[in-house]
């Protein structure tokens, strides 16, 4: 498994930071969510910060659907808050579709420009 992107848990805030190391793509994304699902420290009240402003690579729109339907299968994210942080108004035009179907599926997930403001927001 060659995961593009790492990750740390900040147990005392509650949160996972995830962040890429490579060019992420759409395997490397599955993986990397299930390493932080299946991490025994990721607390089950714990919220996920997706720092993707270096992030280069457009995913598809099927892409982002498959992956907004993995989100929320039960055992990975489902009923946790995923705050994605982005650079560019392509990505988030493509993060508010990933949106539209995870938080459809019971998933708690918004973006943001900005890591306090996403900070903020999981914390609340």
């Amino acid at each position: 498994m060659k995961m593009n992107f790492d990750y740390r848990i900040e147990s005392d805030r509650k949160m996972t930071i995830v962040m890429p190391t490579g060019i992420p793509d759409f395997p490397s994304s599955i993986d990397a969510i299930r390493a932080v699902a299946s991490d025994p420290a990721f607390g089950p009240d714990f919220g996920v910060l997706c720092d993707f402003r270096e992030v280069h690579y457009t995913p598809s729109t099927s892409e982002l659907t498959d992956v907004g339907r993995f989100l929320a299968m039960p055992g990975i994210f489902k009923g946790r808050k995923i705050a994605m942080v982005v650079s560019s108004n392509s990505h988030l035009a493509l993060a508010r579709l990933l949106i539209a179907v995870a938080n459809a599926w019971g998933v708690h997930v918004s973006v943001f420009k900005s890591i306090d403001e996403a900070e903020t927001w999981l914390s609340e």
